[in-house]
């Protein structure tokens, strides 16, 4: 413990909260006590004592035939109901005393009536209160206080409570009779009589009070007025002192007690800042002037001078579980001597735990049991932890990422977390996707430890797949672009025949090739996935037919296609690849040959031609002369008309296409060993084909 009395004085006079517990007696029931006045001049008798009630009375005090009774009444009727005998009603503030019972016993007023209460013996008071209730309603009354000097203090619009409301009631659930009958009836909630108090002006209370005036100023209801009581007696005040126990202390009091008159007080002390209770705190060391006023209206001044007495303060002791610690540790202090305590960190508790990051003293101060303020403080050493990290943990992984041995600074520590293999590895392919811990502890030469936790995110691959359709290719087939094949898109393609994203079936060849495509996504993880496509090929086909020129009435002729198996097509041609030139009709057909194998398919194409094939001598009109010379190897002719014509062998071998004129001509041709011939004719008003063979 360091005791630090000296140094820290000044400050714990600023800092300290002093709790003063202040123990004083309560005297203000004293100035308010009320004793029975003696008066007359009551106009009502309205108290039973005995029966018949109606004979012992002067009348009803309600509009229900009831009157009141005393205890003596209920006694012959064998109940423990009515007023006292001796007439006297008190409670702790106040006591009345009743007029006798077999007299005028009320003040009895109905509506618009007023009389006057006099007292036997006029004398000075404080206050007076006047015992009284209301039937037929809560009633309203105007109240004059006359003085022997004539003067008057007036109290209008005073309200008065109906016998059966029972607040504030000084006596109540006694029971009422019927004036009539004499019976008792004991309702559960009355009736009451209450107090109605008159506070006296300061001014007025030295003189003589000899009457009260009452006027009933309302419609209905009907005042019942039935004792007197007053409060007397000088108004003053006590004051004591407590002094100041120690040198600049602030822990002085004042207390003041006033008696007489009338509560509640209020007080005024000439403290800064002023304060406004019977007891001021907190006070240095002199003279304070105070006013207490009552309710009235009268004040009491006076002053009282606060001492002091000087004694050692004893310094407060201070103790911990320790004077060294690791910053961010927990230390307990306590402290003890003090009734309170105020600790340099804010805490008022006696025992207060700190986790201090660097070396100070704590100070604690607090009122001992003579109210000085006393202090203590206590040194402690803070210790510093290591600087500790995990220097190439990356912040995010692919869950396929090879693990890595961590760094870990200043050294070798405690790695924990789920990924970490083998004291040191840091292995992502161990954690599903998300983010995920990893844990450093390290334990520094002082014994000091430091903790740190990193957090990294483990990354999905991304989900990659090929859809190639289709899937087998021919040799001769023309080259696809992979890049709507794949997804995601944005991949690459890689495989036999593949360059830049093209398959080339010709370069990968024949044969079963495996492809994969391969994507990266924006935390740079990869997957791929592969497929498998398989390259065909097929021979060039064949085709042979007789001729390429027919007669509708020619023959069929079966086409012959190698290799074998493939398909025919074309007009004309029935199964087994069988052609019929009648079938076809006139004109030229295109017959085709197709093999087909998987995905490749290869066709070859001949043209025939079908004509009517008319006779030569429909020509004879237009055409005098039509002649090959063998020879010669020319074709003779006379024509009529000018014309275009085609000329073919009978196989469809095109001789010739030309025009001729009118008259004699000729035209080469090529040595033939058969002088059969089909001719395209046409002029301005004959079209035909005809076929003809020379003798």
């Amino acid at each position: 413990m360091v005791n630090v009395q000296n140094v820290y004085i000044r400050y714990m006079k600023i800092t300290c909260v002093l709790s003063i517990l202040l123990v004083f007696c309560n005297f203000l029931g004293i100035g308010q006590n009320y004793l029975p006045i003696p008066s007359t001049h009551y106009n009502f008798d309205a108290v039973a004592e005995t029966t018949p009630a109606l004979g012992t009375t002067s009348g009803a005090i309600d509009g229900s035939d009831f009157v009141m009774f005393s205890q003596n009444y209920a006694s012959l009727f064998s109940m423990n109901l009515g007023l006292p005998n001796n007439g006297l009603i008190s409670n702790p503030s106040r006591t009345f005393q009743l007029q006798a019972y077999n007299q005028n016993n009320m003040l009895y007023l109905t509506a618009g009536q007023s009389d006057s209460i006099l007292l036997i013996n006029p004398a000075s008071y404080n206050a007076i209160s006047v015992l009284g209730f209301a039937t037929e309603g809560n009633a309203t009354m105007n109240v004059i206080v006359r003085f022997t000097d004539n003067t008057t203090q007036t109290f209008n619009a005073v309200s008065v409570l109906d016998w059966f409301s029972g607040s504030g009631s000084v006596f109540g659930l006694f029971g009422r009779a019927g004036r009539t009958s004499g019976t008792i009836v004991n309702p559960p909630n009355g009736p009451h009589l209450y107090p109605h108090s008159f506070i006296l002006n300061c001014a007025n209370r030295t003189k003589l009070l000899k009457s009260v005036i009452f006027q009933n100023t309302g419609a209905n209801p009907r005042l019942c007025l039935m004792a007197i009581s007053g409060n007397s007696g000088p108004f003053s005040t006590l004051a004591q002192s407590s002094p100041v126990t120690c040198t600049g202390g602030t822990n002085g009091s004042a207390t003041l007690t006033p008696s007489g008159g009338i509560s509640p007080y209020t007080y005024t002390w000439s403290t800064l800042p002023v304060q406004n209770s019977s007891v001021a705190v907190n006070l240095t060391q002199g003279v304070y002037t105070y006013t207490v006023t009552e309710s009235g209206g009268c004040s009491n001044t006076g002053s009282i001078a606060i001492t002091q007495s000087n004694s050692p303060i004893a310094p407060l002791f201070v103790s911990s579980n320790g004077t060294t610690v690791c910053s961010g540790n927990t230390l307990a202090l306590a402290a003890s001597g003090a009734n309170s305590y105020t600790w340099s960190t804010g805490s008022n508790a006696q025992l207060i735990i700190v986790s201090p990051t660097a070396s100070a003293v704590y100070t604690v101060c607090g009122p001992n049991l003579n109210n000085c303020i006393a202090s203590g403080s206590i040194y402690i050493q803070v210790l510093m932890p290591p600087q500790i990290s995990l220097a190439n943990l990356l912040s995010g992984h692919c869950t396929n990422s090879p693990g890595y041995t961590l760094s870990m600074l200043p050294g070798p520590g405690i790695l924990t977390g789920p990924a970490i293999q083998n004291f040191s590895v840091f292995q992502p392919s161990l954690m599903p996707p998300g983010t995920t811990s990893v844990g450093f502890s390290y334990t520094a030469s002082n014994g000091c430890s430091a903790f740190i936790t990193y957090t990294t995110q483990i990354f999905s691959l991304p989900q990659v797949s090929v859809a190639l359709s289709p899937s087998i290719f021919c040799t001769s087939g023309s080259s696809v672009n992979l890049s709507p094949y794949g997804f995601p898109s944005g991949g690459n393609f890689s495989g036999n025949g593949i360059m830049a994203g093209i398959f080339s079936p010709s370069l990968a060849g024949i044969g079963t090739h495996v492809f994969s495509y391969s994507y990266s996504d924006a935390n740079g993880c990869v997957n791929s996935s592969t497929t498998a496509v398989q390259v065909q090929s097929l021979a060039s086909p064949s085709m042979s037919i007789n001729k390429t020129f027919y007669c509708m009435n020619a023959p069929t002729v079966t086409l012959v296609g190698l290799p074998a198996g493939g398909q025919f097509a074309g007009p004309g041609l029935q199964p087994g690849g069988v052609f019929n030139p009648f079938l076809a009709g006139a004109g030229t057909h295109t017959m085709v040959y197709t093999l087909v194998s998987g995905p490749c398919q290869s066709s070859i194409s001949k043209t025939v031609t079908v004509s009517t094939c008319a006779d030569m001598t429909e020509l004879s009109a237009l055409i005098k002369h039509w002649y090959y010379n063998f020879a010669a190897s020319t074709l003779e002719y006379e024509s009529e008309t000018q014309a275009e014509i085609e000329l073919y062998t009978l196989e469809g071998k095109l001789l010739l296409k030309t025009s001729i004129e009118p008259g004699k001509g000729n035209f080469a041709l090529p040595q033939l060993s058969r002088a059969c011939f089909m001719l395209n004719y046409s002029d301005l008003n004959h079209t035909g084909t005809f076929q003809w063979c020379q003798d």
